[in-house]
């Protein structure tokens, strides 16, 4: 089975139970629900991600998809933030 996953891609954050706050982690549907097609096919190869993402999104996040084998073919740059 394979799978294509619209959505968005940002910059997030996290704030837990204690109140500790997580500033500027990779975020956005399209990376979780990726994520967990990943978990439950355990074939990351088979996933594939259409987004577009601004010129601030940090380039190191779309290597590190790439780098666990999603197909990131369908990330487009656009213009501005």
């Amino acid at each position: 089975m394979n799978f294509v996953i619209a959505g968005g891609l940002r910059t997030d954050y996290i704030i837990t139970q204690e109140e500790k706050v997580h500033l500027g982690l990779p975020g956005g549907n399209a990376v979780f629900a990726s994520a967990g097609a990943t978990l439950w096919t355990k074939a990351p190869d088979r996933t594939t991600i259409w987004a577009r993402y601004g010129e601030n999104f940090p380039s190191n996040w779309l290597n590190t998809l790439a780098d666990l084998g999603l197909d990131t073919s369908g990330l487009i740059c656009i213009p501005g933030n």
